[in-house]
């Protein structure tokens, strides 16, 4: 086959010599090489490779692809790269008519798959965007993928040479494209976002070649694109008051598959596989904002709700919702028309229209279903104010004798509009819930109109001849409700909204009208003497009009206003004139009542009272005039009455101070406001002036002045808030412990000054009496502005620590009563008494002496007591020595094993023990002989275990803490506090377990090999006693009472109870008694056929140690002055230790157990 192509020979020439360049090492040149190099494989075979080669020993894969593809091919590419290998590969090609050698052309534009290498030797050329890589021929690597642009999929790699050679890398996907965001909504909803592209997949790696090939790597998945944002929704506008919503976020898009690996050859590895894209991460795609809502424009109108949030997409924020638009204002209630009809009543002012509500917030958005947080809820828009109520129409004049109307009723003030309810937070499923929105404020009430005045009565006539009474003053309207708060958004895990504040209501108007002047009776003195004789004989003349009565002013609702002052009342008309009798005056009008000031706040005072109005004037008596053959027989007219005067108004109350917060101010509570001061009492009216005779110059009576209205009482003090108890947190006890201190109470304010009586009237002769003054306004009835109480100690945890301090209870204002003082804080339990780890074990027994030939054998010596200034384990009793013979005659019998020490005893009265274990009694000394003649072998017994140590005292409990004093009475009147009880003594702390006893010691081996004598095991040794338990701790005394509050006035306070000692700690229980110690063994053979072996019988348990001695009672705490405390109860005694176990027996052979 070869013969038939001209150009074989050269072809496979030149494989061989490249060949040859593969198995060359890289330092030789690989051009030109007429000889094999096996320096390369004497380096493999050495001990240790060359270090510049790395490579795993077993995978013979990749050894080949090492040591022989890789520099081979690289020989390869270095020759097509020469000149030399150009021109042979041009002529190789020119002579096959094909493209034999040479590498395949990368892709292009308008070729994006690579070209082929030739189909003898060279590499595929790489794809382009996205293409696939060129296949190699018979030996070459495979052309990379092109990579992909914008989501698209990688191009696969090349094939490598069918022979021998690499699949090229599949290429990487192209990222996805951004979702676009959302256009702002224009009188619309925000648009929503476009969702991420997808990322372009990876392209798959080349296969490998037949014989030896390596698979291309499978290219990267693309990147997701990420989504886009939502628009903002547009404002609310006319037409159309609320927001528009928020567009949603686009998802973000998937994230590109990674291409599969190339296959391999029969040789070589698979590639691997491309990674995944990266998935999005972070937050994209969010929910555009809601707009806002639109204020109301139009009296009373509701504001626009906001729009909602849009919904984030998957990895998205949601959206904010839009804050809702303020309600509108009401409108002003019209002022009531003039009255233009005489004596009719005046009309009421019309009501103040009700302010609009406000608009609620919009909702935010919900976060992605992967990632973001939910948008924040919007504010709900504040409601609007109410109107101000209309002025009530004055009451018309009366005519002809006629009354006058009463004056119309001011208008109502409009209600305050509602506030807008915030938004609802947005939900999250993996972030954080959106905050909630707030609510809107109330819009505040309006005020209310003024009453109108009260018309003026008529003046008498010939035909009616009284005058006519003045029309009532009238009351102000009703003042207008403050608008409700919004309520908070709801749903938001993490909200933070929170409602608004409601409206204030409105305020009253200033004061009551005035009331109308009494008309002036019928005057007779200008007619004729015919019609002067008519009168007389009719029986006198007509009297003046009463005046009307002034309207009451309301109290104020806003916090420390005035109260408003009382109406004036009218002036009495004037008694008609007559010639038998003249006519009396009017009485005139009583003032009104000052209102009551309003209540003060923490920071601003409480209103003063209303001044009373005063009394209106008496009106003058009239005349008569002696005729002709008669005389004034009717009498002279009597001037009228003075109108008393109003009451002043009571100041406002003082406002009550707030409770402590431990963590603020040491836990003091907030001392009460001062109350505020009375009004004013009106002055009385002037009594009327007495009529004349005019014919003889006698006069009548004048009218008795009225009498000075009541200044008003004091307001209130407020009450001192009471103090914090004290629970601080143990790592930062605040104020050594006390409690808060009570707030002092505020003090009553003055109260107001009497009004003058009025004068009477001043015709000469005429008598009459001026009125009285009116009292003066006292202080409130009964105790106020009282001391808070002090707050409680501290209930300490640390063991056996003293209780806090109770608060002092806070003064009384100056009519006020202390406050009572704290109660004080229990002590702490005293600490359980513990046994700490030994730090050392006393020095051992002396061993006994040993005896080789002749008994006896020497006694173990007594291990050593355990130091009572540390805590040590009682030392190890002494071996016994050992007794033994070869040729025995007599009796052998091994030493005793010495007694183990005591344990260190517990030190009496330390909360912690420092008992230690008893020492471990020491064995028996071994007997034994050869052949020996004895009549027997006896092991030592093995000695007594060391008594346990004392288990250490529990500690004392805590004292209890003193009660708080109680505050002082208040300088006018008002009674102490009482002292605060003291906190309980703390229970004392359990005794310790008394400790172990020691271990008895083994009993010694008796051993005859051939011996014809009894045979006896040494018997193991008493176990030691348990150590007694520790004593229970001494119990806490009580905490002393609190002392009483004094009182300049009243009555002093009780003192403090004591507390309550606390119980004593129950004793320690006795320790568990040591482990008897193993009887000896017997070992003889002979014996044992012939029964005479003895086993060691085992030690007996030691016994329990005693249990503790019950701790002593706590003392009752000292009482202030008052009760004692009284003593704590007695401790429970500890249980007996348990009894050790006994020791296990020993062996013999043959016997059982069998040794």
């Amino acid at each position: 086959m070869i013969a038939k192509h001209r150009g074989g020979r050269a072809a496979v020439t030149a494989v061989g010599t490249v060949l040859a360049f593969g198995m060359t090492p890289a330092a030789v040149p690989p051009v030109r090489a007429d000889v094999v190099d096996t320096d390369w494989l004497l380096d493999l075979l050495a001990p240790e490779p060359a270090p510049a080669v790395a490579f795993d020993p077993v995978d013979l894969s990749h050894l080949f692809d090492q040591w022989f593809y890789t520099p081979l091919h690289a020989g390869v590419a270095e020759w097509l790269d020469s000149a030399a290998g150009q021109q042979i590969a041009d002529a190789v090609n020119v002579v096959l008519g094909s493209f034999a050698i040479g590498n395949g052309a990368a892709g292009t534009a308008d070729h994006l798959d690579g070209f082929a290498g030739g189909w003898l030797l060279g590499d595929g050329g790489a794809g382009c965007d996205g293409g696939n890589g060129g296949d190699a021929g018979m030996f070459g690597n495979g052309g990379a993928g092109g990579a992909g642009s914008d989501g698209l999929a990688g191009g696969d790699g090349g094939a490598g040479g069918w022979l021998l050679g690499r699949g090229g890398d599949g290429g990487d996907g192209g990222a996805g494209i951004a979702g676009a965001d959302g256009a702002a909504g224009i009188n619309a909803a925000g648009g929503d976002g476009a969702d991420g592209g997808n990322g372009g997949a990876g392209g798959r790696g080349g296969a490998g070649g037949l014989v030896f090939g390596v698979g291309g790597r499978g290219g990267s998945g693309g990147a997701a694109g990420t989504g886009g944002s939502g628009g903002t929704g547009a404002d609310g506008a006319d037409g159309h008051l609320d927001g528009w919503a928020g567009g949603a976020g686009g998802n973000a898009g998937l994230a590109g598959a990674g291409g599969r690996g190339g296959i391999a050859g029969l040789f070589g590895a698979t590639g691997s596989g491309g990674a995944t894209g990266d998935a999005v991460d972070g937050i994209s795609g969010n929910g555009g904002a809601g707009g806002n809502g639109m204020d109301a424009g139009v009296d009373g109108a509701t504001g626009g709700n906001g729009g909602a949030g849009g919904a984030g997409g998957d990895h998205g924020d949601g959206g904010a919702g839009g804050n809702g638009g303020n309600g509108a204002g009401g409108a002003d209630g019209a002022d009531a028309e003039p009255t233009v009809t005489g004596g009719a009543d005046g009309a009421a002012g019309q009501a103040g229209q009700a302010g609009g509500a406000g608009g609620d917030g919009g909702a935010g958005g919900a976060g992605g279903a992967i990632a973001g947080n939910g948008g924040a809820g919007g504010r709900g828009g504040d409601g609007g104010r109410g109107g101000v109520g209309g002025v009530g129409a004055d009451g018309g004049d009366g005519v002809f004798g006629g009354n006058g109307g009463n004056a119309g009723l001011g208008g109502a003030g409009g209600d305050g509009g509602f506030g807008g309810r915030g938004g609802d937070g947005g939900a999250a499923a993996h972030g954080l819930a959106g905050a909630n929105g707030g609510g809107g404020n109330g819009g505040a009430g309006g005020n209310s109109g003024s009453g109108g005045n009260g018309g003026d009565g008529g003046a008498g006539t010939a035909a009616h001849t009284a005058g006519g009474n003045g029309g009532d003053g009238a009351d102000p309207g009703a003042v207008g409700a403050g608008g409700a708060a919004g309520a908070a958004g709801s749903g938001g895990l993490a909200g933070s909204g929170s409602a608004g504040t409601a409206g204030a209501d409105g305020q009253m108007a200033t004061g009551g009208g005035n009331g109308g002047i009494g008309g002036r009776g019928y005057d007779y003195s200008g007619t004729g003497s015919v019609a002067r004789f008519a009168v007389l004989a009719s029986g006198g003349a007509a009297t003046g009009g009463a005046g009307g009565l002034g309207g009451n002013a309301a109290a104020l609702n806003g916090v420390g206003g005035a109260g408003g002052d009382g109406g004036n009342g009218g002036a009495g008309g004037l008694g008609g004139s007559g010639g038998y009798q003249g006519g009396a005056g009017g009485k005139g009008g009583d003032g009104g009542a000052g209102g009551t000031g309003g209540a003060g706040s923490l920071t601003g005072a409480a209103g003063t009272g209303g001044r009373g109005g005063n009394g209106g004037a008496g009106g003058a008596g009239g005349n008569c005039l002696d005729l002709p053959g008669a005389s004034c027989a009717g009498g002279i007219g009597a001037g009228g009455q003075g109108g008393a005067g109003g009451k002043g108004g009571a100041g406002g109350v003082g406002a009550n101070g707030t409770g402590g917060a431990i963590a603020v101010n040491n836990g003091a509570g907030g001392n009460g406001t001062n109350g505020g001061v009375g009004g004013q009492g009106g002055v009385g009216g002037r009594g009327g002036d007495a009529g004349t005779n005019l014919a003889t110059g006698a006069v009548g009576v004048n009218g008795n002045g009225g009498a000075g209205g009541a200044g008003g009482v004091a307001g209130a003090g407020g009450n001192g808030g009471a103090g914090a108890d004290n629970t601080s947190d143990p790592s930062n006890v605040i104020n050594n412990g006390i409690g808060g201190a009570g707030g002092r109470g505020g003090d009553a304010g003055t109260g107001g000054g009497g009004g003058n009586g009025g004068a009477a009237g001043d015709t000469p002769g005429g008598g009459g009496t001026a009125g009285t003054a009116g009292a003066a306004g006292g202080l409130p009835s009964g105790p106020s502005g009282n001391g808070g109480d002090g707050g409680r100690g501290y209930n300490p945890t640390t063991s056996g620590a003293a209780g806090g301090q109770g608060g002092r209870g806070g003064d009384g204002g100056n009519i006020g009563n202390g406050g009572q003082g704290g109660a004080g804080g229990n002590g702490a339990q005293g600490a359980t008494g513990t046994n700490p780890t030994p730090t050392g074990t006393a020095a051992g027994g002396k061993a006994g002496s040993s005896q080789v030939f002749l008994p006896p054998a020497g006694n173990g010596g007594t291990g050593t007591n355990g130091s009572t200034t540390s805590v040590e384990t009682g030392g190890t009793g002494g071996k016994g020595g050992s007794a033994g013979g070869l040729l025995g005659v007599g009796e052998f019998v091994g030493g005793n094993g010495g007694n183990g020490g005591n344990g260190s005893p517990g030190v009496a009265g330390a909360p912690t023990g420092t008992g230690a274990p008893g020492g471990v009694g020491g064995a028996g000394g071994a007997a034994g002989v050869g052949l020996g003649l004895t009549t027997e072998v006896t092991g030592g017994n093995g000695g007594t275990g060391g008594i346990g140590g004392i288990g250490g005292t529990g500690g004392a409990g805590g004292v209890g803490g003193a009660g708080g004093a109680g505050g002082a009475g208040g300088s006018v009147s008002g009674d102490g506090g009482a002292g605060g009880i003291g906190g309980a003594g703390g229970q004392g702390g359990t005794g310790a377990l008394g400790r172990l006893g020691g271990a008895g010691g083994a009993g010694g081996d008796a051993t005859g090999v051939i011996a014809s004598g009894a045979t006896h095991g040494g018997n193991g040794g008493v176990g030691g006693s348990g150590g007694v338990g520790g004593s229970g701790g001494v119990g806490g005394v009580g905490g002393q009472g609190g002392a009483a509050g004094t009182a300049l006035n009243g009555a002093a306070g009780n003192a403090g109870n004591g507390g309550v000692g606390g119980k004593a700690g129950t004793g320690g229980d006795g320790g568990t008694g040591g482990s008897g110690g193993a009887g000896g063994r017997a070992l003889n053979a002979v014996g044992g056929l012939l029964d005479l072996n003895k086993q060691g019988v085992g030690g007996t348990g030691g016994n329990g140690g005693g249990g503790g001695a019950a701790g002593t009672a706590g003392s009752g705490g000292a009482a202030g002055t008052g009760g004692g405390g009284t003593a704590g109860g007695k401790g429970g005694v500890g249980l007996p230790g348990l009894a050790g176990v006994t020791g296990s027996k020993g062996c013999t052979p043959l016997g059982s157990p069998p040794c």
